[in-house]
């Protein structure tokens, strides 16, 4: 008799709930041999190079079958030991008084573990109570439903130290309790344990489904347990393994609404939406509604990489055309188009949603407001704020999150937290969530204002939000930002102390303190026991550490640390590679460079952008701009795409040879690019053109940068009015004053009054200086005024008074000199109406004209 008509025999007779009988499997597989997939055995610990057949001496558990090699004889590992049911030893449930006190306490930390992720309790201490209070009683078993049954494995799960075998191991254990406790283990739990069981190609798959068909039954190979594994292999990018499963699962007759569904959406993943708009044609016929038209619309494009608009809008036509575009799909449309840069293409369709049956929702106007908002875009933002108050859209949370987010990259914290404090009183169903507590939590310790950061810590208590992972890592990178990481580790110790474990984000923020604090060795101290511990540990932890060993100088203690990374946990990434390419470069140690190069590209890891601008950015430090140029021509040819870094770092040494031709020329090619310029750009620009001696070029890139900042179509920084930019103009307007070029400075000086930038009281006291001594009294007595009106608008204490006074007494002296008594009184009374009803001077306000709206080069500037 076959393996699956013995076992379909044996269960046959047991309808109904059918328990797992271990002997009739173990006999079953006894009498068949089976090839094991190379795969697998390479990857479960054994050797893979063998086919070999199995005749297990006794019965096999779930985790034994799926991980062990099948060559070997089958161990059950020490913390899946089960004690048993009939024998009398300690601790077994025949002989263990029941006690299943707070087990509904429990069954609700399962359900709310299940929903929040990052939960105080982590999922080993889960485990580890199941198997001390609740496994060794079976009048607790009995009391679980199939729903905390499912929850604890979908929990054991969520780490991604327990994958693999260690999952599988677990997840044998908890189908055993299952069944003993006279539950049936249903189609969810092998769902979610192929989620977690490391399948990384066709092979593992079709071995998952031998072990489901062989240990439970072949009703357990279901419709969604298909689903479940193409969509494995999809994320994957293993197409030929995603086909071969629809054909199989077509073979056995298991396709249906989900095995169809998740392999439309894999042909939109592998970009063949034509396939899957035929399949959806085949398999729907007239079922083909809004929700399944918006789920390829959202799927169009590989895994984790840019959507593929233009299949998107294909699915999207088609979905017009049949006419299944409803709410969801337009929303998804706009979604993909905002991802992709075409932000005016979701206006367009949104302002034609307004035209048809459809009504415009609230997501539609959040997906345009996030998109504006991390465009720089505030003024379009603005706007459709507005739209949405005259079309009585109500906002959600995730509409002011959109807004103070905004405000938080104009850096108006104030007004952010005015909206944080006021959002459920201009919307009460705009109900604060754990995201909008961290996002205003992160905008208050970015600006240093920990008291408040702290009460809205209380408040977000109060509300019963608990706090997640990301929080106390926003709290941790806070106190670290201000100078107090030991602040930071004492976060660390409370949260130790209330028995959170930390997630992956929290454990890179507390080594980040340590870090900061110097205490690195510490630091090491602390990886050691999360790899011990099991925690969700990566590559990025021994990274921060590894760059802290570097920084300090210590090369041979931050290459051990990469040895043993190397050999005993990870493979290393391109960061891990670039940190030490960058620390040999900068000793310029070209033969630990080309070590590491040689080695990154000998592991299979390609060398990425941040890679090449650390070898670009070393030649044009040491002024070999011949050598960065041809670093730059081998970045091309590998295939990658130059970055602002890059320009920026190739135009600096340009502009330090003096080529400032050539400099126009690389920022002409960025900008065909659509690699924007940013703050760093500018200011070398205008700082090397200083030092130069070249008051021409530093004024024309002043210029071109304010034109850029008036670009709608341009992405603006955050930082476009920080402090170092400021400081930048600053240094720019006393270069040309240095320089003798007094129109520039001036000029430089009446562009920075008409932006948000204030100009600074010394700045105009050095300016009035200079434009006296050269007898520009008018121009002056502009700067003076200027200088006047934005002290007008400061409180009387902040105002720099004894500035004030200095650039008062030279311009009057100056006009004195000029026109006698007689001027001195016109402008006192002048000075008097703060100019009231006096416009600027006609050959200042041309000179502001030509300044904003040339591109060539101001004229009498040198």
């Amino acid at each position: 008799m076959s393996v699956n008509r013995l076992l379909h025999h044996a269960f046959s007779k047991r309808p109904g709930h059918r328990p797992l009988s271990w002997q009739i499997i173990s006999a079953a597989i006894g009498e068949s041999a089976f090839t094991v997939p190379s795969s697998l055995g390479t990857k479960h610990g054994c050797s893979g190079r063998h086919k070999a057949t199995f005749s297990p001496p006794r019965p096999r558990n779930f985790a034994t079958f799926a991980n062990s090699s099948p060559s070997s004889a089958p161990t059950t590992p020490a913390v899946t030991s089960s004690p048993s049911h009939d024998q009398g030893v300690e601790g077994s449930p025949s002989h263990q008084g029941a006690d299943v006190a707070g087990l509904d306490a429990w069954r609700d930390h399962l359900r709310r573990a299940y929903s929040h992720p990052l939960s105080p309790t982590s999922a080993k201490s889960t485990w580890t109570h199941y198997l001390a209070h609740v496994r060794t009683h079976p009048e607790a078993l009995a009391k679980l439903d199939p729903d905390d049954w499912f929850h604890l494995l979908a929990i054991l799960g969520k780490r991604k130290s327990d994958q693999g075998p260690t999952f599988g191991e677990r997840a044998d254990v908890v189908l055993k309790d299952m069944e003993l406790s006279g539950r049936a283990v249903d189609n969810r739990m092998f769902q979610e344990w192929a989620r977690h069981a490391d399948i990384r190609n066709l092979k593992d798959a079709e071995w998952f489904l031998r072990m489901v068909w062989w240990c439970a039954a072949p009703e357990a190979i279901t419709d969604d347990l298909y689903a479940t594994l193409i969509k494995i292999l999809a994320r994957i990018g293993d197409r030929r393994g995603v086909e071969e499963l629809f054909r199989q699962a077509g073979k056995m007759k298991r396709v249906g609404d989900e095995t169809n569904i998740r392999m439309a959406v894999s042909y939109c993943r592998f970009g063949a939406a034509d396939k899957a708009m035929r399949l959806c044609v085949e398999a729907f016929r007239n079922r083909i509604d809004d929700r399944l038209c918006a789920r390829l619309v959202r799927n169009c494009g590989p895994y984790r990489q840019p959507m593929d608009l233009a299949q998107a809008l294909d699915v999207f036509d088609w979905a017009k055309t049949i006419g299944a575009a409803g709410t969801t799909t337009h929303e998804e449309t706009m979604l993909v188009m905002c991802r992709s840069d075409q932000i005016s293409a979701a206006e367009e369709l949104l302002a034609g949603i307004a035209e048809s049956r459809l009504k415009a929702t609230t997501r539609m106007h959040n997906i345009l407001l996030w998109a504006y908002t991390h465009a720089g875009r505030d003024s379009d933002a603005q706007g459709v704020v507005q739209r949405m108050q005259d079309h009585d859209v109500p906002p959600d949370a995730i509409t002011f999150e959109a807004v103070m987010h905004g405000l938080g990259q104009q850096q108006k914290v104030e007004v952010a937290f005015t909206v944080f404090n006021r959002m459920q009183e201009m919307a009460p169903s705009a109900v604060p969530t754990t995201y909008t507590f961290n996002l205003i939590l992160h905008l208050l310790l970015r600006a240093k204002r920990l008291d408040d950061a702290m009460d809205v810590l209380e408040r977000m208590k109060v509300a019963g939000l608990e706090p997640d992972g990301y929080t106390y890592s926003t709290l941790m990178e806070g106190f670290t930002r201000i100078g107090r990481p030991e602040d930071a580790l004492n976060v660390y110790q409370a949260l130790t102390e209330r028995g959170v474990v930390p997630d992956h984000t929290l454990s890179v923020s507390i080594l980040s303190a340590y870090v900061a604090a110097g205490r690195i060795d510490e630091g090491v101290a602390c990886l050691e026991n999360f790899i011990r511990e099991m925690h969700d540990t990566g590559v990025v932890h021994w990274t921060i550490l590894m760059d802290a060993y570097l920084k300090q100088g210590n090369m041979d203690q931050a290459v051990r640390m990469f040895e043993k990374m190397v050999k005993d946990h990870h493979v290393a990434d391109v960061v891990a590679y670039s940190i030490f390419v960058d620390a040999y470069a900068r000793q310029d140690d070209f033969d630990g460079t080309s070590r590491t190069l040689l080695r990154m590209t000998a592991n299979g890891v390609k060398p990425d952008v941040v890679v090449h601008n650390i070898l670009i950015a070393t030649h044009a430090r040491a002024g070999r701009t011949r050598e960065a140029f041809q670093a730059l021509a081998k970045m091309n040819r590998a295939g990658l795409t130059p970055d602002v870094r890059t320009y920026t770092t190739l135009i600096t040494a340009m502009a330090k040879d003096g080529d400032f031709a050539g400099c126009d020329r690389l920022l002409d090619e960025m900008e065909g690019k659509r690699t924007w310029p940013n703050d760093v750009t500018w200011i070398r620009l205008m700082d090397v053109s200083i030092r130069k001696g070249d008051p021409r070029s530093a004024l024309r890139y002043f210029e071109r940068m304010v034109r850029a900042d008036a670009d709608p179509a341009r992405p603006h920084d955050a930082s476009s009015n920080s402090q170092g930019r400021r400081g930048a103009v600053v240094n720019l307007i006393r270069g040309l004053v240095l320089l003798n070029s007094l129109d520039g400075a001036f000029r430089a000086f009446r562009i920075l009054a008409t932006t948000d930038a204030t100009p600074s009281p010394s700045l105009c006291v050095v300016l009035i200086d200079a434009l006296v001594a050269a007898r520009e009294v008018a121009k002056a007595e502009a700067v003076y005024r200027t200088m006047v009106s934005e002290q007008d608008k400061l409180d009387r204490r902040a105002r720099d008074g004894s500035r004030i006074a200095r650039a008062r007494a030279s311009v009057l002296e100056a006009v004195r000199l000029q026109g006698g008594e007689e001027a001195v009184d016109v402008f006192l009374t002048r000075e008097e109406t703060r100019w009231a009803g006096v416009d600027a001077d006609a050959e200042l306000s041309l000179l502001v004209v030509a300044s904003s709206s040339s591109s060539g080069t101001s004229q009498n500037i040198d």
